[in-house]
């Protein structure tokens, strides 16, 4: 929250103090942490530079870094900046906030269009097509500071004063600095305490006095110096970042693959991507449409942060689409012909009473905005969705629902010449010869060869990779599709254990069925299984709704379990098989070698906090299950990020939950035990 005191300056609610006590604060800013850290002589002819703010506040900082990076002509490739803000303001009051302190510029105005529903958790926002990204990490210092996977080669520390914000300030706040700092690493602040710069030295920077800011401030510079007191860091433990030619080989051209060879190809690599069907989007995600699914945890668990992580990620590459020229975001009903896909807005039901109160108790401890998600009664849901629905529940504005081979070759061609697509090239094994991974067929030809390669071919992942521990599931998915009127009126994305999302052209996508089974010949009882789970959804069922469900049931009953759905006002849509972890989350991130922990075994039985040796080069993105959409966007990030050293947008222990040796660990725990 907001406030002015009388000077004009904008303050903070929570500690009664202005954000900055200069009533221009750009000069004081620029002094301070861009000449306090010595960036501009430090950056100059790097590939990548990265900064962690503590204390976002109103993104002066970021944008006086903003503005000299642009100017200088020596300028690193690519700027990351990480700042962490426990309470996060929204976009209307930064504008009250910049208007009052007279900052109008273009930056300004792009950070706003640009900001992102401020959920806890890590948000990406881009400038400059990418070259320069913002992490914005919302919640408090101490919680996050931990987690994060960002090394760093500055430090702007801009809290309030060490007497109304003493944690942000802690000698175990600075030795979490000192974790993350790369060689060289400055660290700036704008107070000059005692108390902070004896905190910087006993984490291993050693500080000095900088010169004073235009109105007068005192301020400190330290240059990192030594690890004492910091302890085994993350950031040195973290896959090396990709050397050499920056080449990759991506097999299997579903959501997956298309996914990060696009994020690639946008970040200037050059990728060959290898797909053994016909056609991209195929197997899995051979599907008329595909939609997010958001995860609400009372508790906020694991995968209740990764959705949310992966929907904020999803939301930042429709706008960076956007401004690269793509279709602007709307309702798919009425994209026009050929969109990739939109925000749509999702409706998740309750089943009853019980789960109605649950939605909203759970919602009630977790305060998260409503425009990431809201509880609505019955009335409000039906209005919103168009059709008249049997229950209120949760409401996501912001799920998108896509067109899975539309989507995936916007993505191939957005990166144009940088990727070369090849289909009808299955691979049969891969060959790490020297410092290269080479892909044969099965005749033993050369499909392909790069300095890495990421496996996104679902359940043939763990073969190519020489993966035993995943244990991953085959799940058979079929969805139906509703003849336009059976569903009229409806506008977005509803249901709980099924689905209904309309298309452009009147029809009704529903699904989809998620169970055991070993063909892809299509199921009347599947189809049966689709109309009777969502028919729950409607109060009263629509007539043509009604109907078509009886026909199908008619003709089960005749025994015609097999074969195509042609009953009335409907028909059989695509199958396919998705593949499953038994925790249900993705495998993305670097592959361990099995073969080698298999042989230090003993070692890793005394110390389980030994690192897995990791094949070089190779990195899966697969088992995606009923979230393809989502995680497709989130490996694609998280990869893209690991490849080229920068800080990943996403917690430390979330990226232990979707690490593809976290089943191998769990074995050599197990074996320890």
């Amino acid at each position: 929250m907001l406030d002015f005191d009388h000077l004009g300056r904008p303050v903070s609610l929570r500690h009664r103090a202005p954000y900055k006590r200069a009533i221009s604060p750009w000069n004081d800013a620029r002094s301070a942490f861009v000449d306090g850290t010595r960036l501009q002589a430090r950056w100059r002819g790097r590939t990548l530079f990265s900064v962690v703010e503590l204390g976002f506040g109103l993104g002066v900082n970021f944008l006086v870094t903003l503005d000299a990076w642009e100017r200088d002509p020596l300028r690193p490739d690519r700027l990351v900046f990480v700042s962490i803000e426990a309470e996060p303001l929204s976009a209307a009051d930064l504008e009250r906030a910049h208007d009052a302190l007279g900052l109008a510029s273009a930056h300004c105005v792009a950070l706003r269009e640009r900001w992102p529903v401020a959920t806890p958790g890590v948000h990406r926002i881009a400038f400059f097509g990418g070259a320069v990204i913002l992490l914005l990490a919302c919640g408090s210092v101490e919680t996050l500071l931990p987690g994060l996977d960002a090394p760093a080669d500055a430090f702007y520390l801009d809290g309030f004063e060490p007497a109304l914000n003493p944690q942000m300030w802690s000698a175990t706040v600075m030795r979490n600095l000192a974790r993350l700092a790369r060689p060289g690493a400055f660290a700036a602040a704008d107070r000059g305490s005692r108390q902070v710069r004896e905190s910087l030295a006993m984490a291993g920077f050693e500080p000095d006095s900088a010169a004073p800011t235009r109105s007068g401030q005192a301020t400190i510079s330290a240059r990192f110096v030594s690890h004492r007191g910091a302890g085994q860091g993350f950031a040195r433990t973290r896959p090396a970042m990709a050397e050499g030619p920056r080449q990759a080989i991506v097999i299997g051209a579903g959501l997956a693959g298309c996914a990060v060879s696009g994020a690639l190809g946008a970040r200037g690599w050059e990728v060959q991507l290898l797909e053994s069907e016909r056609t991209i989007a195929a197997g899995g995600s051979r599907q008329p449409v595909l939609v997010d699914h958001p995860h609400l945890s009372p508790d906020d668990n694991r995968l209740a942060r990764l959705s949310r992580s992966a929907l904020s990620l999803s939301r930042a590459h429709d706008l960076d689409a956007h401004e690269a020229g793509g279709a602007p975001p709307g309702p798919l009903a009425g994209a026009p012909a050929g969109a990739a896909g939109a925000a749509i807005g999702r409706l998740v039901l309750a089943a009853d009473e019980q789960a109605c109160e649950r939605q909203q108790a759970a919602l009630e401890g977790l305060r998260f905005p409503q425009s990431f998600v809201g509880h609505l009664d019955r009335e409000r849901a039906s209005s919103l969705a168009g059709v008249r629905l049997a229950a209120g529940g949760l409401w996501y504005p912001g799920c998108r629902a896509a067109d899975p081979a539309i989507q995936c070759r916007d993505w191939i061609d957005r990166a144009g010449a940088a990727i070369t697509l090849r289909t009808d090239a299955a691979v049969a094994s891969l060959q790490r010869r020297d410092d290269r991974w080479i892909a044969f067929d099965a005749n033993g030809s050369t499909l392909a060869q790069a300095p890495v390669v990421i496996l996104a071919n679902a359940g043939d992942a763990p073969r190519l990779g020489r993966q035993a521990q995943p244990g991953l599931r085959r799940l058979r998915g079929q969805s139906t599709i509703l003849d336009p009127g059976v569903l009229a009126g409806l506008r977005t994305v509803v249901g709980a254990d099924a689905f209904a999302c309309p298309l452009p052209d009147g029809r009704v996508v529903v699904g989809s069925t998620f169970d055991e089974g070993d063909s892809l010949e299509p199921s009347i009882s599947a189809d049966h299984g689709n109309l009777s789970r969502i028919a729950q959804a409607f109060e009263p069922i629509p007539l043509p709704l009604a109907e078509a469900l009886a026909a199908i049931a008619a003709r089960s009953r005749e025994g015609s379990q097999r074969g195509a759905c042609s009953a009335p006002a409907s028909r059989s849509g695509s199958v396919g098989y998705r593949w499953v972890c038994a925790d249900r989350l993705p495998m993305i991130g670097a592959l361990p070698d099995e073969a080698a922990t298999r042989a230090r075994l003993a070692s890793h039985m005394r110390d389980d906090r030994i690192g897995f040796a990791l094949h070089e080069g190779l990195y899966g993105a697969f088992a995606f299950g009923s979230r393809g959409l989502l995680w497709a966007r989130l490996a694609a990030e998280v990869l893209g990020a690991t490849l080229d050293g920068e800080p990943v947008p996403l917690e430390r222990d979330l990226l232990a939950s979707i690490d593809p040796a976290r089943f191998l660990r769990r074995a050599v725990r197990r074996a320890r035990l």
